[in-house]
C-alpha cells in the first residue's frame, strides 16, 4: 500500500498545483522510496475510481462529478507538475549497525569499516538528525546493561563528533538486552545481540 506520508506529502501539492492552473484536482499514484506501489481511491460525491498502477491518475472536475477513469501519466510530464512537491520529500532513513566485543564499548574490527561508511553518508548528504541506539546482549541485569547499551551510543556518538559531525543533529538512547536482534534465553552472550543501530534521516 502506498505510504500515507507520501501522500498526504504529494497529493495535496499535486491538487493545489493542478487545480491552480486547470481548476481540476488530480491525483497520481507514484511508487514509494522502496519501489512498490499500493491503491489509492478517489472518491466525492460522484463516485470513486480506484488507482492501482505506477503513474496512473484520475482527475477530478466537480464534487459531483465522478473521477475521471485512471490513465497512465509518463515520468516526463509528473516531473513538470510534481517537481517541487517531489523534491521536498525527506530522503528515506538508511541504517547502520555496529558490532561490538563483549562487555565493552569496542568496535569490533570489521565495524570499524561500516563506521566509515556511516560518516561518508553523513558527510556527503548532511543529514536532519542522526539516531543511535545502544544495544546489548542478554548477559547480566537490566540495568547494567542499558547503561552499557548507553556506553556504545555514546562512543559510536563522539567517534562521529571527533570527526565533524554536528552534535545537534545527534540523539543516542539505550535498549539495552529488551530488544536482541536474535532472540535467546536470558544470560546468552550472543554476539549480534550486541550492536549499535545507527538510523541517518
Amino acid at each position: 500500500m502506498i505510504s500515507l506520508k507520501r501522500l498526504l506529502l504529494v497529493a495535496p501539492l499535486v491538487l493545489l498545483l493542478v487545480s491552480c492552473a486547470s481548476q481540476r484536482n488530480l491525483v497520481v499514484l507514484l511508487p514509494d522510496q522502496d519501489g512498490k506501489t499500493g491503491i489509492v481511491a478517489v472518491s466525492n460525491k460522484g463516485g470513486t475510481q480506484v488507482i492501482n498502477k505506477t503513474n496512473q491518475a484520475s482527475s477530478i472536475d466537480s464534487a459531483e462529478t465522478k473521477p475521471s477513469e485512471p490513465k497512465s501519466i509518463d515520468e516526463k510530464n509528473i516531473r513538470k507538475i510534481f517537481g517541487r512537491a517531489l523534491d521536498a520529500q525527506p530522503r528515506k532513513p538508511i541504517h547502520f549497525t555496529l558490532y561490538f566485543e563483549f562487555n565493552s564499548d569496542n568496535l569490533t574490527a570489521e565495524s570499524k569499516i561500516v563506521l566509515n561508511g556511516l560518516l561518508t553518508e553523513i558527510k556527503t548528504f548532511k543529514p536532519a538528525a542522526v539516531a543511535i541506539i545502544g544495544h546489548t546482549d542478554l548477559v547480566g541485569t537490566s540495568k547494567a546493561n542499558y547503561e552499557l547499551g548507553l556506553e556504545r551510543a555514546v562512543a559510536v556518538k563522539n567517534i562521529l563528533i571527533g570527526s565533524g559531525v554536528n552534535p545537534v543533529i545527534i540523539e543516542v538512547t539505550s535498549h539495552g538486552k529488551d530488544n536482541p536482534l536474535i532472540r535467546t534465553a536470558d544470560n546468552v552472550a550472543e554476539p549480534r545481540n550486541r550492536r549499535v543501530e545507527a538510523v541517518v534521516r
